[in-house]
């Protein structure tokens, strides 16, 4: 009887830890990643865009750089919603 010892880990397993890793990783860098509200990514057609509160007025920042300031339904700067802190009034 030839029996063998298992030593370390298969690569099918050290796949799946790797993922799993990966996963919770990906998952405390979006919690921890920044201020809720102050920052938003999106992706779209024309690649990533991100809305910013820069000096109290909202503007979204293209990819390459670029800031274009949002506008509300006057035609004014969109002023950016102040956010409440626990337990505040």
């Amino acid at each position: 009887m030839n029996m063998f010892k298992q030593r370390g880990f298969t690569l099918i397993e050290m796949m799946i830890v790797v993922v799993m890793v990966l996963i919770v990783m990906g998952i405390i860098a979006r919690v921890v990643g920044g201020v809720p509200g102050d920052s938003k990514v999106s992706w779209g057609v024309n690649g990533m865009t991100e809305s910013r509160c820069i000096e109290g007025y909202k503007f979204i920042v293209s990819q390459d750089g670029s800031a274009r300031q949002i506008l509300d339904e006057f035609g004014k700067g969109a002023r950016c919603e102040k956010l409440s802190t626990p337990g505040g009034m």
